[in-house]
């Protein structure tokens, strides 16, 4: 697993540069989009997601929001203080904090105010069912159908979204 390698920084910098070059080609055409990227703990604990986030804002002029960070469900962080600070400076910065709701439950999700993203939305009840427990953010067949990458980098060819959550 990426996560547990001498990869797993580099990795998280690029995939934060390639989640605002999306964004940014989906903004172009009039599109208004959030990227979700799963962060490590090493990730966040390093500060290397804080310099990505940073860097990619520049490097693609993006003044808006771009960024849902989504914080591993396994996610132990060795610091709490720490990770709570960083993950608020990411919120500064114009990210998104989200979380798997079994990891919402844990210790560092309350300090760090996260939202708590549901995934694997396939019905309208289950959407129902989520937005009336309080989730924040959702993604699923429901909001749309997966698409192939080829499809995907045609920015004028959006997939066309479903009612759901924000």
């Amino acid at each position: 697993m990426i996560t547990q390698s001498s990869l797993s920084l580099p990795f998280g910098r690029w995939l934060v540069d390639q989640a605002g070059h999306v964004a940014k080609r989906f903004r172009d055409a009039g599109h208004p989009v959030m990227i979700a990227v799963n962060l490590s703990q090493d990730q966040i604990e390093t500060g290397a997601f804080i310099e990505a986030l940073s860097a990619t804002r520049t490097k693609y002029a993006l003044d808006d929001p771009f960024l849902v960070a989504e914080v591993l469900e396994a996610t132990q962080f060795h610091d709490l203080e720490l990770a709570a600070s960083l993950l608020q400076e990411a919120r500064e910065l114009g990210a998104k904090i989200a979380s798997s709701s079994s990891a919402a439950s844990s210790t560092w999700a309350t300090p760090c105010s996260a939202c708590v993203l549901a995934e694997g939305i396939e019905t309208q009840t289950q959407l129902d069912t989520l937005s009336a427990m309080g989730c924040d953010l959702g993604q699923g067949t429901i909001s749309a159908n997966p698409r192939r990458r080829r499809l995907c980098s045609d920015a004028t060819s959006p997939a066309t979204p479903r009612p759901g959550f924000r």
